[in-house]
């Protein structure tokens, strides 16, 4: 953990993420944790999201004194890499990490195209409902 810590910072700082409306409160996590190494803050804000968090963390992110900083900080990180493996949370610049959106052909030459009937498709690309 103390390795995650020590390059969480960096890292969060040098990328950055755009989410699904899914996976839009581990984004607010991630600026909660760059928010507090900004500042050297070590207290979480209670208002902090948290409903990423998922049970089996329970038990380390929220104690008596509200929400812990280095667990909060696991949890964050470990939700992103799992976001980042299903798509929902993209990195801006990635091959690997890119947004799904980014795959398809922008609208305006997709509407060009069509008019044009330069689509290229196989199939005719005007269709009739029964």
């Amino acid at each position: 953990m103390c390795r995650l810590r020590r390059y969480a910072p960096t890292f969060l700082e040098t990328f950055e993420f755009r989410a699904a409306p899914a996976a839009q409160e581990i984004i607010e996590g991630i600026e909660i944790l760059r928010e507090l190494n900004r500042t050297n803050t070590r207290n979480v804000p209670s208002a902090a999201p948290t409903s990423f968090i998922r049970k089996r963390w329970d038990c380390f992110v929220f104690n008596h004194k509200g929400i812990d900083r280095r667990f909060y900080e696991l949890a964050v990180m470990t939700e992103l890499k799992n976001a980042l493996r299903t798509g929902d949370i993209s990195v801006v610049g990635s091959r690997q990490f890119k947004d799904f959106d980014d795959y398809l052909m922008p609208k305006a030459e997709f509407d060009r195209q069509y008019a044009e009937d330069r689509l290229g498709l196989s199939i005719p690309s005007s269709a009739r409902a029964c």
